[in-house]
């Protein structure tokens, strides 16, 4: 039987628990962000995308004024995070439950790291579909990716970068 043999999850999820930090409160599955989650995946009819981005804005306001983000991409982006967005306390938190981390991928002398394979696939999607907008329009972001290029860096690798650089938060109270 193959499983995960990643040791750092559990470790790091063991450590969160007796440290305390980890306090295990589970989504709630009710309010806005349940309802936008339920119109995504209904998705059957185009009266329901219309019913998204009012609801998007009301859980997470200033999250629809990044350039890139629509009202498909940031439904996902809290769905996935769900109604509990105190879940994430920082942009390495989703960065992590969308599997775009980098985690480490060391032997011996060679330090690196390698793509993380694991999260929320959707999630991911829409960080890709945002990043991809921004490369394509965003003039800040075509500047960085210009520069980065003559450096040497791959349009994969800046992708992953700028993952890391996209607020997570919702402004709900």
């Amino acid at each position: 039987m193959r499983g995960k043999s990643d040791p750092i999850a559990p470790c790091a999820a063991a450590t969160a628990v007796l440290s305390g930090r980890a306090t295990g409160t589970p989504k709630s599955r009710d309010g806005v962000v349940e309802t936008v989650w339920v119109l995504r995946t209904a998705r059957r009819h185009q009266a329901l995308d219309a019913q998204i981005s009012p609801l998007v804005k009301q859980a997470a306001p200033t999250l629809l004024e990044l350039y890139g983000v629509g009202p498909e991409t940031a439904g996902q982006r809290l769905a996935s995070a769900g109604d509990n967005p105190e879940h994430m306390g920082s942009e390495g938190v989703f960065t992590h439950l969308a599997g775009v981390a980098p985690i480490p991928a060391s032997s011996g002398r060679t330090h690196r790291h390698r793509p993380n394979r694991d999260g929320d696939r959707a999630a991911n999607n829409a960080l890709h579909t945002i990043v991809l907008v921004r490369m394509r329009f965003d003039e800040r972001t075509r500047a960085y990716v210009e520069r980065r290029t003559k450096e040497g860096l791959s349009k994969k690798d800046m992708s992953a970068a700028s993952n890391d650089s996209l607020p997570v938060r919702s402004t709900a109270p």
